[in-house]
């Protein structure tokens, strides 16, 4: 066929090339049509051409419906090599800490509520409770997310993963505390974020060439429950699976609709891509606390104490006032004692006839009908009478005072 009969009859019907496989060596045919307006027109155009071979002279069109080479050059999947690579540190860290790295990283609705740590969203991700949990993960996310970064890109790569993470921490956070609300519960892994990047690529493996359709990521995201439904477990967090896979499925799905079938990953983009995972994995590993003991919960009961007036003829100041004023490295803590009562403990240095003590006193209250009491005051451990108590609290409000 001439060069002029070839590009005419593209001109007047409009259609797709790639309905080439031109990812091939040239002369090769992919045999299937891009999608189902291709499919009519294909006998007729093979019948003219006499042969199936690709001119070369014939340069590539890209138009609405395809997503081919959107990502050319966008080969090596660096940003799955540095989630597992980060994931991998922090399992080391771990390791060599030797504490409950649980209790300081992981996802936790009264840490979140209370403590305002958010980074936790975050940590969670790159913390796991053993080293088969890590390789079941990390296997996962390079036999996948190496597939969707190549044809995704590094950029969209690493949106979907934290994403999908991110999202099933809050998912998970939140409803399991509605469904059980007195259960003490934390949760580390990336299977959250893995799971998104799983029907990410099924979600991408079926879009293949054609259009976004809702229908595949539906479908991706349906199997991707079943799945995760399937693989339920002892202590697998199932909302955070669930809800990982349908952030991925979508997220995957809002990446590809109309106005993203022409992108293509440039050195600029893909770099943007890389930093953002090297940032969130840097900020992930260090807001996990590794290492360290978790802080101390806000408690309702130590609140109540700081609240209540040292003298009641004087509700100037209180004990948290007063306390935190003249004592040093104040510690607050409370329990519940064997005889089933609530006990809030403080501890701290203090100054008193003359030289430093260690100060340590216990409230016994009862929260239902606001009273309290001060069951212990010792100061070096030496427990005090009640006239030692009240006048080292009248030389505290004194200096209180003196001091505003």
């Amino acid at each position: 066929m001439k060069q002029e009969e070839w590009s005419q009859m593209y001109l007047d019907k409009d259609k797709p090339y790639d309905m080439w496989d031109d990812s091939e060596k040239i002369g090769s045919y992919s045999g299937d049509p891009v999608d189902e307006e291709t499919a009519g027109m294909d006998n007729e155009i093979y019948k003219r051409s006499g042969y199936y071979e690709t001119p070369e002279y014939l340069e590539p069109i890209y138009v609405s419906g395809t997503n081919k080479r959107m990502t050319e050059g966008a080969h090596f999947p660096i940003v799955t090599l540095i989630l597992i690579v980060a994931n991998v540190i922090a399992g080391v860290l771990c390791l060599r800490a030797g504490t409950d790295h649980v209790l300081a990283g992981g996802i936790n609705y009264e840490y979140i509520t209370k403590n305002h740590e958010f980074g936790r969203f975050i940590s969670y991700m790159f913390l796991h409770a053993n080293f088969e949990h890590i390789a079941n993960n990390m296997v996962c996310l390079w036999l996948f997310g190496h597939d969707v970064e190549k044809k995704l890109g590094s950029l969209r790569m690493t949106v979907i993963y934290f994403g999908s993470g991110v999202g099933a921490g809050i998912a998970s956070t939140f409803l399991s505390h509605m469904i059980n609300p007195s259960r003490v519960r934390f949760c580390v892994g990336a299977s959250g974020a893995v799971f998104g990047i799983i029907c990410a690529y099924l979600f991408v493996d079926k879009l293949k060439d054609g259009a976004a359709k809702r229908s595949d990521m539906l479908t991706s995201i349906v199997f991707m429950v079943i799945f995760a439904l399937l693989s339920m477990r002892g202590n697998v967090d199932i909302y955070g699976h669930i809800f990982g896979a349908v952030i991925g499925g979508v997220l995957a799905f809002c990446l590809n609709v109309k106005k993203w079938e022409n992108y293509r990953e440039d050195s600029f983009k893909k770099l943007v891509g890389i930093i953002l995972c090297v940032w969130f994995s840097i900020m992930g590993i260090g807001e996990a606390n590794i290492g360290k003991e978790a802080r101390k919960l806000p408690d309702d009961r130590i609140d109540f104490i700081k609240e209540q007036s040292i003298f009641v003829e004087n509700d100037d100041i209180t004990f948290g006032e007063g306390l935190g004023y003249y004592c040093t490295k104040p510690e607050w803590e409370a329990f519940t004692s064997t005889e089933n009562e609530d006990i809030v403990q403080f501890e701290g240095m203090t100054y008193y006839k003359g030289k430093e003590q260690k100060l340590m006193m216990q409230f016994i209250l009862d929260m239902d009908e606001k009273e309290f009491k001060i069951c212990y005051f010792a100061f070096d451990g030496e427990a005090q009478n009640g006239a030692t108590v009240n006048d080292y609290f009248t030389v505290l409000c004194n200096r209180y005072r003196s001091g505003h």
